[in-house]
């Protein structure tokens, strides 16, 4: 009796367990849903006009430009672009529009932890 007992509570926490793993595989993403949709894209990069600075990838770096049609970085910091999540390497080819320094500051410190 006791061997009957053990048996069914052992197939009822390994079907528990089942389930959980289950339900839990469920909430779990792919890497590539990371890359932001294009309405986020377009929300973004709709402040282009009146950024005092944008943010690129300058050679594997995160770069500071004072405008957009500028070829020369003001400055390259130390933020390496291989780091950083896809959704912000995607937005950093687009170059980011950041529109004073308080939010430039900002950003970079968002990008750099």
């Amino acid at each position: 009796m006791k061997l009957k007992i053990r048996a069914a509570l052992l197939v009822l926490l390994a079907l528990g367990a089942t389930y959980t793993a289950i339900e839990a595989y469920g909430t779990l993403q792919p890497a590539g849903l990371d890359i932001p949709s294009e309405e986020m894209l377009s929300a973004i990069f709709d402040a282009r006009e009146g950024a005092e600075y944008y943010l690129k990838n300058c050679d594997g770096f995160v770069a500071v430009y004072s405008g957009l049609g500028t070829r020369r970085p003001d400055r390259v910091t130390a933020i390496e672009t291989s780091s950083l999540r896809l959704a912000d390497k995607a937005m950093l080819e687009r170059g980011i529009p950041v529109p004073d320094g308080e939010r430039l500051l900002e950003l970079l410190e968002d990008l750099g932890s």
